[in-house]
């Protein structure tokens, strides 16, 4: 930018630079090729990393005397953009400041800026010359008439809170495998994974609970018996995991009793439950197929929206924690809190998908990411081995969640293609500014100072369709000599498409009876998927009563279901069509008397 009395731009240079006496070539061209460079603000630890990369090894205590201070360095950046992003949210909540017309300058009252800056730093430590890139937060709140006054009171709350961040309490985890079937493989990988991240992180085996059929390590089709991996290069994630809900025990009841820490509620397992107190925090994460509305379980009926958000709500309410962060990983995740979440429960939650979209199964065979070659099925899923590899990867003690959504959010999109999907974030945001340690615990290992995070792309398979493909993987490696079982393998593959696409057909033409040509009513943005859950539960029912189970790959059409109830249909009609559509259908192995309602 030029700015001043530009007519003195016309006059040369030499005038203030000087001239020098060597000849200049004639035919001189200026250059204009890229140049590598590093953002100003983050030169002086660029070179301090460089220093520490190149020490030599009989300089160690030079070495550790770097890293010690390389940490220190980001701790303290870390702690200057947390406080002030919650004294900016405690004092103008979502606004931004008042917009400044071009040309104006950064601020009318430059003595409260200046009282801004001093008494952020009274409660928050020296800004820096890093942290002095926030003045323009300072500006906004002197243009939008913020006190000085206020300002104190905000950064003595938000600078005791992040001293105090890191205090006396205990991190509890609930950690969730919604399927079972070894083609399901990677939901179970998933939740293993995190447990040795967690148990790594020193947070102890009674203050972690897992759900997980626990099907996989010891099945028929494992490459590996008792051993399961959650990346191609990946040791065992398998032992050591607490099994305190397994089989027929891993059910929505049982996992809403132990976030409640209702002991006299589970059924079987190992009793075990989130005893928390009000000090604590806690972390869920689950992994499985969901739909509008509703994550999956391996037992019957699943967990819907509105059921899960009245635990949260009773949680709330009991006064049994400080603050809680919930990671879920299924197809249309977001719907479980858009719209139905309240933002003061102390719970953030971040998402694999938003309310619309699905999510992605990696590391599957055939594709550029592909497992090791004696697997038929995907290891993992895209939104949850973007977390694991992240905390694997990064000092969380310095990294905050905030920092690891984004990089999430842009690995999980898969370089915004069509194979990725949107990572969302709801509930209490300003514990996004909370470095993940206190939520996961922190590794003692030495992290390297040069890291980046990868974002190539990675070969992905629909998280719906991943249990059919990793069995077509297992169909075409069969050989000759298992005839038999390559035979009752592609009679399976034939049955479950058949009701897949059974599914498909009459979900649209039920639509069709009750909806005619109409779509249901327009939901407003950020509103939830339907106003009457129990409704909504009862055409599922009814549903299935005529039609047959709807499985996990049904389950997508909850929004149909959702748009009927909208649109006013009752489910005496709903009856009367589902009737008319199914009544010529054989249920067999499909009929949810036998396995059991999803609602």
């Amino acid at each position: 930018m030029q700015y001043g009395t530009l007519w003195i731009s016309e006059e040369s240079v030499s005038d203030f630079q000087g001239s020098a006496s060597t000849p200049i070539s004639p035919d001189r061209f200026p250059k204009f090729d890229p140049m590598g460079v590093i953002e100003q603000r983050d030169a002086d630890l660029y070179s301090m990393r460089q220093r520490y990369k190149n020490s030599k090894v009989d300089t160690p205590h030079e070495k550790e005397e770097l890293l010690k201070k390389i940490k220190e360095i980001e701790a303290h950046r870390t702690h200057l953009d947390s406080g002030v992003s919650m004294i900016r949210h405690d004092l103008l909540g979502s606004r931004h400041g008042p917009v400044r017309r071009e040309g104006l300058a950064l601020v009318d009252d430059w003595g409260c800026l200046k009282s801004m800056v001093r008494t952020f730093e009274r409660h928050c430590g020296s800004l820096t010359q890093y942290g002095m890139k926030h003045t323009r937060t300072f500006a906004d709140l002197c243009n939008s008439g913020v006190t000085n006054k206020a300002m104190d009171v905000a950064a003595k709350k938000t600078c005791r809170s992040v001293i105090k961040q890191q205090g006396n309490h205990t991190t509890w985890a609930v950690l969730i495998a919604g399927s079972n079937g070894y083609y399901n493989y990677r939901h179970q990988a998933d939740v293993c994974h995190a447990y040795q991240i967690l148990k790594k992180g020193g947070l102890k085996d009674e203050n972690i609970i897992v759900f997980m059929y626990d099907d996989i390590a010891n099945n028929s089709y494992n490459p590996r018996p008792g051993v399961i991996i959650n990346s191609p290069e990946g040791s065992d994630v398998y032992r050591g995991v607490p099994k305190d809900y397994t089989g027929k025990y891993v059910t929505a009841d049982n996992f809403f009793a132990v976030l409640l820490g209702n002991k006299t509620g589970v059924k079987g397992g190992s009793r075990k439950v989130v005893a928390s107190k009000p000090e604590d925090k806690i972390f869920v994460f689950y992994s499985d197929h969901g739909s509008p509305g509703v994550l999956g379980m391996p037992n019957y009926p699943y967990i819907f929206a509105d059921d899960f958000i009245q635990v949260l709500k009773t949680k709330h309410a009991s006064g049994t924690y400080d603050e809680m962060v919930i990671y879920l990983e299924s197809c249309e995740s977001g719907s479980m809190f858009e719209g139905l979440l309240p933002k003061d429960l102390n719970i953030y939650v971040t998402t694999a998908a938003n309310r619309y979209e699905n999510s992605w199964a990696t590391y599957c065979p055939d594709t550029t990411t592909p497992p090791p070659p004696e697997f038929d099925t995907c290891l993992g899923d895209l939104y949850s081995v973007s977390w694991m590899e992240d905390s694997e990867s990064e000092d969380l003690t310095v990294e905050t969640l905030k920092q690891q959504y984004l990089k999430v959010k842009k690995r999980t999109s898969n370089n915004n293609t069509s194979e990725g999907s949107h990572v969302m974030q709801y509930g209490t945001l300003s514990i996004s500014n909370k470095t993940v340690s206190i939520f996961q615990g922190s590794s003692s290992k030495e992290f390297s100072t040069d890291r980046f995070p990868k974002f190539d792309s990675m070969g992905v398979i629909n998280q719906r369709d991943a249990d059919l493909y990793s069995m077509w993987q297992k169909y075409k490696r069969s050989t000759t000599t298992e005839m038999q079982q390559k035979e009752e393998l592609l009679k399976k593959i034939k049955e479950i498409t058949a009701h897949r696409t059974h599914l498909d057909r009459s979900v649209s033409l039920i639509r069709s009876y009750l909806l005619g040509g109409r779509h249901g009513p327009v939901r407003r943005e950020g509103s939830a998927l339907v106003d009457d859950w129990g409704c909504l539960k009862s055409m599922v029912r009814t549903f299935e009563r005529h039609c047959g189970s709807l499985t996990q790959y049904g389950m997508k059409h909850t929004r149909t279901f959702a748009d009927l109830c909208n649109s006013g249909v009752t489910n005496k009609a709903m009856d009367g069509a589902a009737k008319k559509t199914c009544g010529w259908f054989k249920m067999g192995q499909w009929d949810p008397e036998i396995v059991g309602y999803s609602s």
